[in-house]
């Protein structure tokens, strides 16, 4: 039993115990002890000479080595050195401030009401009108009311014109052109009122020639602004002057060329004129009884139209500005440019049509 039991413990000591020792470092010279080697750099020339094709490994593993250095170097590039003038270039930088809030120009929104319907000349008005609106600088809203629906010609002449505007409709079932040009712009007015709009508010009739710089005076308006207004007067090119009288910018008094027995109190027509939104929608600032009831009426003729509207707006000329330098300039006028109605000469009208074959 001994016997057995020392056999065995001398089995498991030899199945322990390697044949021969897995470190030959010590007793085999190494193959490449010879070759020249500096640090990690490789002389491939040498290395051919020394050992022939036994270099084959370290001559594909310093080639993998040279191709990952390569693709390193092409993701990340080096950064070069910033040079004198572009250092100089940085620091030169203009120093960005803060914008004040005293150097900001506000200026007050103007809101120009103009009435239209379709005819020959509706897109030479409103293009003329246009071009002189696209120069006026900002905030400008453009209320255009049109009869009897929305044309998609003046539909598309609003959507290339480049200014904010508002197309409204008076779609009443009406044949009296002055009754249409009434339902416009009270449209207009009431579209003021409900979304209280402010702003200075101009009737820009599209048949009117305007100067730029009278938009720019309507912003010094702070309740009612007046100017003077040429119109033209029959085919001698004739001129009359309507408009106000000023001493400064303090109405005194008016031109007028009215023959009529019916006489205005303010002679002016809506071209003439120009008036704070304020006015219509806010009672408690301006302190009028009437505010309520401003709009237009169409039983008004001979400029009585106009004159009524003004007295609900101002009590007397004591609220009233005079613009256009103390009302010397003409920055408006009134050319009566529509064509004459067109008709067939005598004997050209048929009473039956003729039979086609």
């Amino acid at each position: 039993m001994d016997n057995l039991f020392v056999c065995f413990m001398i089995g498991i000591f030899i199945g322990f115990t390697p044949l021969f020792s897995a470190d030959l470092s010590n007793k085999m010279p190494s193959e490449n002890a010879s070759l020249p080697f500096d640090g990690d750099v490789i002389d491939r020339r040498q290395m051919v000479e020394h050992q022939g094709t036994k270099l084959e490994p370290f001559v594909a593993e310093a080639e993998s080595e040279a191709v990952n250095s390569s693709h390193e170097a092409e993701d990340s590039p080096p950064v070069p050195a910033m040079l004198d003038d572009e250092a100089d270039f940085v620091e030169a930088l203009p120093i960005v401030h803060s914008v004040n809030d005293s150097d900001i120009v506000a200026r007050k929104q103007l809101i120009v009401v103009t009435a239209t319907t379709v005819r020959p000349h509706q897109a030479y008005y409103l293009h003329r009108l246009i071009h002189v609106l696209k120069d006026v600088p900002p905030p400008l809203l453009w209320i255009v009311a049109e009869w009897p629906y929305q044309s998609r010609e003046t539909v598309e002449i609003l959507r290339s014109s480049g200014i904010m505007y508002r197309h409204i409709v008076c779609n009443r079932n009406l044949t009296n052109i002055r009754k249409i040009i009434v339902c416009q712009k009270n449209n207009a007015i009431f579209h003021i009122k409900k979304h209280h709009l402010d702003g200075i508010v101009h009737f820009a009739d599209e048949e009117r020639a305007y100067s730029v710089d009278l938009f720019e005076e309507m912003r010094k308006i702070r309740r009612f602004g007046t100017w003077p207004v040429a119109t033209h007067v029959g085919t001698k090119y004739k001129l009359t002057l309507e408009g106000p009288l000023c001493k400064g910018d303090q109405v005194t008094g008016w031109h007028t060329n009215q023959r009529s027995t019916i006489l205005r109190r303010f002679p002016i027509g809506f071209s003439g004129f120009a008036f704070n939104s304020t006015i219509l929608w806010d009672p408690k600032r301006w302190k009028n009884p009437s505010i309520g009831s401003i709009i237009l009426h169409s039983g008004g003729r001979g400029g009585l139209q106009e004159s009524r509207f003004i007295e609900r707006l101002v009590e007397d000329e004591s609220q009233m500005e005079g613009l256009a330098d103390n009302c010397t300039r003409i920055m408006v006028w009134n050319f009566d440019l529509e064509p004459p109605q067109l008709n067939y000469p005598t004997g050209w009208l048929l009473q039956k049509n003729l039979d086609a074959t």
